[in-house]
Parts: C-alpha cells; structure tokens; sequence
C-alpha cells in the first residue's frame, strides 16, 4: 500500500512539473483549450485569468481577440472566437520558442491550436469530432 500511494504522488508531482514548465501564459490557453474540448462553456473568471497572464505579453492582438473571446455568450461562439486566440499563440509560441506543447490543426474548422500532447482534443469541436485533426510537436 505504501509503494502505491508513493507512487501515485511521484506520478502527481510529475505531472504538477510538467505543467509548471509552461510560461503562465501558455498554461492558462492549454486549461481554456481543454475545457473547450470537453464540451464546457469557459467561465468569464478563467478567461479574465487569461487575459491577466496575457498583458504580459504585450501582444495587443493576443489582448484584443481575448476581449472577444469574453463577449462571446454561448458555448459555439467561444468556439469560434478561439480561432483568433490560437493563432496569436500559436505565432507567441514558436517566437517565444516555447517546448513541450502540440500544434495541432483540424481542417473542418480551418484553424490550428496548440495542446499539451499528441493526442488530438479538438476544442473547435469537442465530443462531435473530438479526435478531427492532427498535431506536431513544436
């Protein structure tokens, strides 16, 4: 039993590390990309979080396609909306030359994000075309 839960913490510390190896700003995207593909509507205090992390990139279209994102009433529209959020991170990130992360792209929705692994979770999608794209390492 003691191996067990040792193990279990040594898995949730890993875990834990690997997620804080993400500038804030890229941590914050990958929570809101997968609630998106779970099917979950964002809370405007997760989007504000966002935002908060994002104005230290200094990036004002990064800003400016989150304050869309804000607007946005129902769940499609978040959705669509996430579209222009991406590509400013995505363009953030291979600046930035930010590891560890997926840029994946579904090509009903047109559009590309970035995910923490390689296993594709369409957030333009969810549950309908969970598994619609393709990543790669970037």
């Amino acid at each position: 039993m003691k191996k067990f839960l040792l193990i279990v913490l040594l898995s949730s510390f890993t875990s834990l590390a690997s997620a804080a190896d993400y500038p804030p700003v890229i941590a914050s995207y990958l929570g809101l990309q997968e609630k998106l593909a779970a099917d979950t509507k964002l809370e405007k205090a997760q989007i504000l979080d966002f935002k908060n992390k994002a104005l230290l990139t200094k990036n004002g279209d990064l800003i400016g396609a989150i304050d869309k994102l804000a607007g946005s009433s129902d769940l499609d529209a978040q959705r669509e909306n996430f579209k222009a959020v991406s590509s400013e991170v995505i363009q953030y990130a291979e600046e930035e030359k930010i590891s560890g992360v997926y840029k994946a792209n579904c090509p009903m929705a047109k559009a590309d994000w970035l995910q923490a692994s390689a296993e594709v979770k369409n957030p333009y999608y969810g549950s309908k075309m969970l598994k619609c794209g393709s990543s790669e390492k970037l």
